[in-house]
């Protein structure tokens, strides 16, 4: 028999950190352009990877994206703009995160 990691709260019960699941869910779907997908694959990678303070996330741990991006084996110049644009989303996501009621 196996062993449950997470046992989701009841559906008709408020989760004890207040947030609801329609705080973390889109309710629409979000075009990438093949441009930027390198860029969106690796904040996805980091996105759980937030430095926090008392009064909530400050922003992403750069320890870990200069791990991610090493690995990513990208010229300087490729790696400076792949950077350059994870705070870009950074910044929206942190801007997104303050906007939770």
């Amino acid at each position: 028999m196996a062993a449950a990691l997470y046992t989701p709260p009841p559906k008709d019960e408020k989760p004890l950190n207040g947030f609801d699941i329609s705080h973390f869910v889109a309710d629409q779907e979000v075009e990438v352009w093949p441009e930027n997908w390198q860029t969106v694959d690796v904040f996805l990678l980091v996105s759980t990877q937030w430095r926090v303070s008392m009064s909530g996330p400050v922003g992403l741990d750069y320890n870990v994206v200069f791990r991610l991006l090493d690995l990513q084996g990208l010229p300087t110049e490729e790696w400076k703009k792949l950077f350059e644009d994870i705070r870009v989303m950074e910044s929206a996501a942190m801007t997104a995160m303050r906007q939770v009621d």
